[in-house]
């Protein structure tokens, strides 16, 4: 306990970044305050303007003692139940560790939490359902969601007021599995579904929408060598249940040393994943991949547009696999042309430039190779001037000379008519 309140402090922003609550200080409104410690907050949007709030407050017990809380407050930041630390969701022994909330399909919210069952660490996934009111519709106290010995990894709404949950288990090691619940906590499926039996451990697995009712799993895998051999691996669940990838799921990252200890994962909105992780071999950097699901002709139209960019594939880019692909991405509202290509090194010298006029024609294309003293690039599609929806241009790793540029990163620009495309391209031999 704490002499000095500790609170969760928020703020409402206007679609023009006006600071809508608070009278527009910079500090916001007090969400909620406790004389205790706070942990493991997490926000929902109510659809009226509101906001559903779900933290852990410590009790300050011998045996641990988290507890799960909740508030809702309305479009102008007034509390809407309880007072200013809102109601109690779950207060049984031991700890309860929240995730954020997700709705129920009916005005409400679902909580899930990992609870630690006993001090031999025998857990569970508990839960709970709020209605708009914050009256509790399952069992007080929260409910036993899942069996013992689940160790809750991740959740996520299915769309129709459920939830897909996310567990390990111990196996050979750890297992990763996966099980679907109503909004009346009744598990969907008759026997967990198995998402990654392999060697060692699998663990933490993340949940992102497929768009198409499914979910895009992504975990942490030490199947290549343990501990200091972390991947990345993924698995694709259907809305029915069906598991579309290979047996114990498919690589996303098997690089040498640790990939997988820190990365993150957003669907894209249109039927696919992007999985963003911290690459430490051959070198440090941030890599990111797009994950196949489902269909995108069984998906309704992106909302959001994107802006128009300088899209380069495959970066990093190894030259002795082939060329990388330089075009532009994105919704652009009139056809942009590429005019040209420029490469530049870190010190800001150019070292290639990429012309239509020196494009090779699609029946001569890659006949020019790395190093040969001919240019270093040919057309993906025309002798035309790439644009953001026809031609691309494409590049092997050399200079203007024909010698091939070291290891490291250069920078790229595209440049059109009316505007410049900046990006950077990591070159790996």
């Amino acid at each position: 306990t704490s002499p000095v309140p500790n609170e969760v402090r928020l703020q409402h922003l206007s679609a023009d970044g006006d600071l809508l609550w608070g009278g527009g200080s910079l500090c916001g409104i007090t969400g909620v305050t406790s004389l205790d410690s706070i942990f493991n907050h997490g926000v929902l949007a109510d659809g009226n303007g509101g906001l559903f709030l779900s933290y852990d407050e410590f009790a300050g017990n011998d045996t641990g003692g988290l507890n799960v809380r909740a508030a809702r407050l309305d479009a102008r930041g007034a509390p809407m139940w309880g007072t200013g630390n809102g109601i109690m969701v779950c207060s049984r022994p031991l700890d309860q560790f929240a995730n954020a909330p997700l709705p129920d399909g009916e005005g409400g919210i679902l909580l899930f939490w990992y609870s630690r069952h006993s001090p031999d660490f025998f857990d569970y996934v508990g839960g709970q359902r709020l209605d708009e009111n914050g009256n509790a519709l399952w069992t007080p106290n929260g409910a036993q969601v899942l069996p013992l010995s689940n160790y809750l990894s991740d959740v996520m709404s299915d769309g129709e007021g459920g939830a897909w949950i996310s567990v390990w288990q111990w196996g050979d090691d750890r297992d990763n599995y996966l099980q679907r619940v109503t909004n009346d906590a009744v598990p969907v499926y008759d026997e967990m579904i198995p998402i990654s039996l392999a060697p060692n451990r699998q663990y933490g697995a993340g949940l992102a929408s497929d768009g198409a009712g499914g979910c895009i799993l992504v975990w942490t895998d030490w199947r290549n060598g343990g501990a200091m051999e972390q991947d990345i691996y993924f698995q694709h669940v259907d809305a029915a249940g069906q598991v579309l990838e290979q047996v114990d799921g498919a690589p996303v990252t098997t690089e040498p040393e640790i990939q997988g200890a820190d990365w993150a994962i957003t669907s894209d909105g249109n039927g696919a994943t992007f999985v963003v992780w911290d690459n430490n071999s051959p070198f440090d950097g941030i890599f990111a991949e797009r994950l196949p699901c489902s269909d995108p002709a069984d998906v309704g139209e992106l909302a959001v547009q994107m802006n128009p960019g300088l899209r380069i594939s495959p970066n990093p880019f190894p030259p002795a696999h082939g060329t990388a692909r330089i075009d532009l991405s994105g919704v652009v509202a009139t056809d942009s042309p590429i005019e040209r290509i420029e490469i530049f090194d870190i010190g800001g010298r150019r070292l290639e430039t990429l012309e239509p006029s020196r494009q090779a024609s699609p029946t001569s294309r890659g006949s020019a190779s790395p190093g040969s003293g001919s240019s270093g690039s040919t057309s993906a599609g025309s002798a035309s001037p790439g644009s953001a929806s026809g031609s691309s241009f494409v590049w092997d790793g050399t200079d203007r000379e024909g010698h091939a540029v070291p290891s490291g990163v250069y920078k790229v620009r595209a440049i059109t008519e009316s505007r410049t495309f900046g990006g950077s391209i990591i070159v790996t031999r």
